[in-house]
C-alpha cells in the first residue's frame, strides 16, 4: 500500500521574513489523531489511552518512557499514563496555554525564520537511523478529564525537534484537532513532558506548524533538500494500534521507498506536490518525520494512507486494521 506525503517545500517561514523554516521537506497527508473515548466533542480519530489517575508528576527517569526493566520493550499504556500524569499536574498548577488559543495561532498562519541543521553525507544502517532519530521524535498529545472521575484521557500524534531551544514541527491539523482538550504538550524520548506555549508558524495548505516548548537541550534533526524516486526512506512515529482505540505503538520504525512524485488536489484544497512512499504509518503518525538513509528529514506525515495500488508494493510492518 502506497502512502502519499505532501512534498511542498515547507515555506512556513518564507515570504519577506527571511529564510524558510525548512529548506526542503514535504508533508504527508492527514492521518488524524485518535478519538477520546467517552467525550462527545472529539472531531477526529487517533489513539486514545486508558484513563489515568490524576497524580503529581513522577520524577525524571533515566531510561526511555514505558521501557520494561528487562529490555527495550515499550509498554504503550505506561507511556500514555506517564504523559497524562505529568501534563495534568501542569494543568493543576495553571501552567498551560489554552488549546483554543493555540488553534487560533495556527489560523493566523504567521512566519518564523529558522535555519535548519546541515545535512550529512554519511549513509547509516536502518538501526543507526532509528537510534539517531529517536531522541528527536516526540509525542504530541492533548488531555481531557474523565467526566465524574479524577482521571485523564489522552490522544496522541507525533512531532520532531527542529531546534534545540524547544522548536517542534508537527501538523497544523494536529493542533487544531486538539483545540477541544484541556492542555496540549509534548513528551521527549527520555520521558520529560512540556506544555506547548505557542505556535510560532503555521502553513495550513501544507499542514505544518512550528510549536514552542520551554526547553533548551533538545536534539534537532537535519532537513534534506531533495529525494529521488526509488530512494530508501523510513518513518518514525506513534501509530495507533487495533486495540479498541486505546493504545499507540510509540516510537514505531517502518521502512520503504519513494515510489513517486505527484501533484494532487487533496481534500478539495489547492494543488500540493506529494511524495508517494511505501513505508507504513497510521493514525497517530501525523507530524512524524520521513527520514533518508543519512537520518535527515525528507517529509512529514500529514494525511492518511491513500491506497493507489493495493497489494502491489511491499510495505513492511502493517497496521491494516487501524481506521484511516
Amino acid at each position: 500500500m502506497i502512502q502519499l506525503i505532501s512534498h511542498a517545500r515547507l515555506y512556513v517561514c518564507l515570504g519577506t521574513m527571511g529564510a524558510a523554516l525548512l529548506a526542503a521537506a514535504g508533508f504527508a497527508q492527514w492521518s488524524p489523531p485518535s478519538p477520546l473515548p467517552a467525550l462527545s466533542e472529539t472531531p477526529h480519530g487517533g489513539a486514545a489511552v486508558a484513563p489515568t489517575e490524576e497524580t503529581t508528576a513522577p520524577a525524571a527517569q533515566t531510561h526511555n518512557p514505558g521501557e520494561t526493566t528487562d529490555g527495550p520493550f515499550v509498554n504503550p499504556e505506561q507511556v500514555a499514563r506517564q504523559f497524562c500524569r505529568q501534563l495534568a499536574a501542569l494543568v493543576k498548577e495553571g501552567d498551560v496555554v489554552a488549546p483554543r488559543e493555540l488553534a487560533r495561532q495556527v489560523a493566523r498562519e504567521t512566519t518564523f525564520p529558522m535555519q535548519p541543521l546541515a545535512t550529512s553525507s554519511k549513509k547509516l544502517s536502518a538501526a543507526e537511523v532509528y537510534a539517531r532519530a529517536r531522541a528527536s521524535v516526540v509525542v504530541v498529545g492533548g488531555i481531557n478529564p474523565c467526566p465524574g472521575r479524577p482521571q485523564w484521557h489522552g490522544t496522541f500524534a507525533t512531532g520532531f525537534v527542529a531546534r534545540k531551544d524547544g522548536v517542534i514541527l508537527t501538523n497544523a491539523h494536529v493542533i487544531e484537532a486538539f483545540a477541544h482538550t484541556r492542555a496540549i504538550g509534548i513528551m521527549t524520548d527520555d520521558g520529560r513532558v512540556f506544555p506547548v506555549t505557542a505556535v510560532l508558524a503555521a502553513d495550513r495548505k501544507n499542514d505544518v506548524a512550528a510549536i514552542k516548548v520551554e526547553a533548551d537541550d533538545l536534539v534537532p534533526l537535519p532537513i534534506a533538500a531533495e529525494v529521488p524516486i526509488g530512494a530508501t526512506i523510513y518513518s518514525l512515529s506513534h501509530p495507533a494500534l487495533d486495540c479498541g482505540g486505546m493504545e499507540n505503538a510509540f516510537w514505531t520504525f517502518t521502512s520503504g521507498i519513494v515510489s513517486g512524485k505527484l501533484r494532487l488536489r487533496l481534500d478539495g484544497r489547492e494543488l500540493v506536490d506529494a511524495l508517494a512512499v511505501t513505508a507504513d504509518y497510521a493514525q497517530g503518525s501525523s507530524g512524524g518525520p520521513i527520514l533518508n538513509r543519512e537520518g535527515d528529514v525528507l517529509a512529514v506525515v500529514s494525511f492518511g494512507t491513500i491506497p493507489i495500488a493495493p497489494d502491489q508494493f511491499s510495505s513492511g510492518t502493517r497496521f491494516e486494521k487501524v481506521r484511516r
